[in-house]
């Protein structure tokens, strides 16, 4: 990055806002964050030695106390944390990768649990209405589903002797390290509730994703050849000896769901959009999706078929794949969105914030940053993902 270019920034920006260092700083920041989101800035060509020289009116090389206190009375916490946010969000949004589209994302109202309401509902076919006749009433009853949520984060801290060292960016690039760690974290916390495996983010012993009425359920419950004992209806979600080999397994889904109902027994349309699969069986879906044609046999011996998938599935189904899926053989199939929901108390950021003069006489740490994120997800049906083992 040319030099003096950050400092020539700011300067302006204070400038424009009556010789504001706060309102000049934040207003570069952005400044600078517009230019990363539009490629015309590569955080990889930052380091955070040139942006203190630039920024930081006092040598690095004056005792610690000294140097966090001209940081923080500088623009450098300000224009450091947006080059650390673009990078951690970056990379975390990148790691997430396709499992993010399993999800519904919503805002929270609380911190620690959230209560996902619904209602049971009678026969609510609409009924004819004889001339002189009330229209005939229908029973609610509620249903209720629970998430849980939590806080989760990890810190960076910034001695004097990482500054001075970092000429080649390498404190950005753990900054990316923890953004991708952090992704994965999400998309592990996704798989493992879908599977309604007990969560490493939250620490559990047994699994809290799909607390119904009041009670957890666990995987045998929620995929299962019935489930009248929770509603009093079948919906069949989990096909046993379905191997994903052929477009025969994922008509086996199709037929799954054309028996579906809701909890009055009415039939309900639900198309699913989505292939789950295991890492191991993902070459194997795109093979499944993509033929136009089907094999013909050993040595042609069977004439080649029409491979009808795409059509069946109307335009085809997308592929997701996850090295936290806990089998290589089981995968699944829906509409993953309508029946997952993830809640953000607070989503993903990252805060700066000036060391104390005892931290940094103790640890040498002139300046700090987090990210965090608050949030929790959960099932809020049975009906809308169909497991299938081998």
């Amino acid at each position: 990055m040319k030099n003096g270019l950050i400092k020539n920034l700011v300067e302006s920006k204070v400038e424009e806002h009556g010789g504001n260092l706060y309102e000049g700083a934040n207003a570069a920041a952005d400044t600078i964050g517009d230019l990363i989101n539009e490629g015309k800035l590569d955080t990889k060509d930052i380091s955070l030695r040139q942006v203190y020289e630039e920024l930081v009116d006092c040598p690095i090389s004056e005792s610690a106390a000294r140097v966090s206190e001209a940081l923080n009375s500088s623009a450098f916490p300000n224009v450091a944390q947006k080059i650390i946010h673009s990078d951690i969000i970056d990379e975390y949004q990148m790691a997430v990768g396709s499992a993010q589209n399993l999800i519904t994302e919503a805002q929270a109202s609380r911190t620690d649990e959230e209560l996902v309401v619904g209602f049971t509902a009678g026969d609510t076919t609409p009924l004819l209405r004889r001339q002189g006749m009330a229209y005939e009433e229908t029973s609610m009853g509620e249903k209720n589903w629970l998430i849980k949520m939590a806080d989760f984060g990890r810190m960076i801290s910034l001695t004097r002797e990482v500054i001075f060292e970092d000429r080649t960016g390498e404190v950005l690039a753990r900054a990316r390290d923890i953004g991708r760690a952090a992704g994965h974290h999400k998309q592990k916390m996704i798989i493992e509730s879908l599977e309604v495996a007990a969560r490493t983010a939250f620490e559990e012993t047994a699994s809290s994703a799909a607390i119904y009425k009041g009670t957890a359920r666990n995987a045998a419950t929620m995929y299962s050849n019935d489930h009248s004992a929770l509603d009093g209806q079948v919906n069949d979600n989990l096909i046993a000896s379905n191997a994903l080999v052929d477009f025969t397994d994922i008509d086996a889904v199709y037929q799954a769901f054309s028996a579906m109902v809701d909890e009055a027994g009415n039939k309900i349309d639900i198309v699913p959009n989505t292939l789950l699969v295991p890492s191991a069986l993902k070459a194997k879906a795109f093979q499944i999706m993509n033929s136009q044609m089907l094999g013909g046999g050993q040595q042609d011996t069977v004439s080649p078929t029409y491979n009808p998938v795409k059509d069946l599935a109307q335009g085809g189904l997308n592929i997701a794949s996850s090295v936290f899926l806990s089998s290589s053989t089981d995968w699944y199939m829906g509409d993953f969105s309508k029946q997952l929901k993830w809640l953000n108390v607070y989503a993903p950021a990252t805060e700066s914030q000036g060391a104390n003069s005892e931290l940094a006489f103790t640890n040498q740490i002139v300046s700090r940053f987090r990210f965090s994120y608050h949030a929790g997800i959960g099932h809020t049906d049975w009906r809308y993902i169909v497991k299938c083992t081998a």
